[in-house]
Order: structure tokens, then sequence, then C-alpha cells
């Protein structure tokens, strides 16, 4: 056994002599062309077999980023349509379009959601309104008693715009407004927002 052992040394450090010296040609060939391997597995120089791959995945970083970026930002815009105060919850209510915008709409669409309407509210979010409601077509009169802002008023026949006033004040109660032909809807929005979303008579209400 101790033969055999001694055998097994004498063959290693051959082996170590012909292909383990640093100074040996082939050694240093061996070396260059392991490293000149790793460098193109991990894509570490441009004319390497690793650089499109790198490439790729530059590319795929880049794609991630803007898609996580885009659903931060729907993110915010639904969390914050979310977090708006909720005047009346008991008040049916839908989404509605009209001009260039999307509002939410309370129906007042009984005597006491009427004669409540929007008076003692505090404030009115942009994106809100009330649209009252009548079974019948008339010339429906309003005021601004108890009212804290001022409103733009929306006079429909039906889905059809046929009559607005423009920033109507507090102050001006005990006046009254009312629209020049029957109608049987009214939208009240902040004052402004007429303007803003560019409704005119003629225009139509989606619902």
């Amino acid at each position: 056994m101790a033969e055999l052992a001694d055998a097994q040394d004498l063959k290693s450090c051959s082996l170590y002599r012909e292909c383990g010296s640093e100074s040996h040609p082939r050694h240093r060939s061996l070396m260059l062309g392991r490293l000149a391997q790793l460098v193109r597995a991990f894509g570490l120089h441009p004319k390497g077999r690793g650089f499109d791959p790198l490439s790729d995945h530059r590319m795929k970083k880049k794609l991630l980023l803007s898609i996580l970026i885009i659903f931060v930002i729907i993110s915010i815009f639904v969390y914050r349509d979310n977090q708006q105060p909720n005047l009346f919850p008991a008040y049916k209510q839908s989404r509605v379009h009209i001009g260039n915008s999307e509002y939410r709409l309370y129906h007042a669409d009984d005597d006491e959601k009427r004669a409540q309407g929007l008076s003692n509210t505090e404030k009115l979010p942009a994106d809100q309104g009330i649209m009252f409601v009548f079974a019948s077509k008339e010339k429906y009169s309003f005021w601004m008693k108890d009212m804290k802002y001022s409103l733009d008023f929306i006079f429909l026949d039906n889905n059809v715009v046929v009559d607005i006033y423009e920033d109507i004040r507090p102050d001006s109660y005990p006046n009254i407004i009312s629209p020049r032909r029957p109608v049987n809807k009214v939208i009240e929005l902040n004052a402004g927002e007429i303007k803003k979303a560019g409704i005119t008579i003629g225009d139509k209400l989606k619902e």
C-alpha cells in the first residue's frame, strides 16, 4: 500500500510539472481560454456571445419598469376616486358624460331629496354633482337658500341640454332661476364646470 501511494504521488507530481507550472505555455493558453469563456458567458464583452442576451435583459427591465409606472399612476387615480367624500350615501348615483367631462351625480328623485338639494353642504368635489329628476316636464325654479358655494345649473329635456346658468352665488338668494322651456332633469355642478367642460345648449347627457 505504501508503494502504491508513493507511485500515485509521483504521478501527481509529474502531472503538476507538465501542466500545472505557471510558466508553462500550455497552462497560460488554457487559462486564457477559460477566461474568454467566462467573459462571453457573462456578457462582459460586446463581441462575446453573451452581449445580445444582456441587451435583451436590459430592454426587459425597462419594459417592466414602464409597466410598473403606468400601474402606479392608474392606482393613484383609482385610489383618489375612491377617497372622494360621498355626500349622500343613500342616494342612487351614476357616472355620466357631458361636454368633455365625466361626473358622478347623486339622484334627487323624490320630494325630500329635491327639497334638500345641496343646501348646508360644506363642499362639492370637483367631479361630483346632483341631478334633480322629475316625473313630468315643467319650468322648475331654483334658488340658493342655505348654500355655501357657487353653482352652475344645467337644465335638460330628457338628456338634451336646453338651458344653462353659470356661477350662481349664495348671496343671490332669494332670487330664483328658471329654464326658458319645460325640463325634467336639472344638474347642479360647482361653479366653473360648465366652462371647463365646454358644455353648451344642445349637448347630450350620456349615462
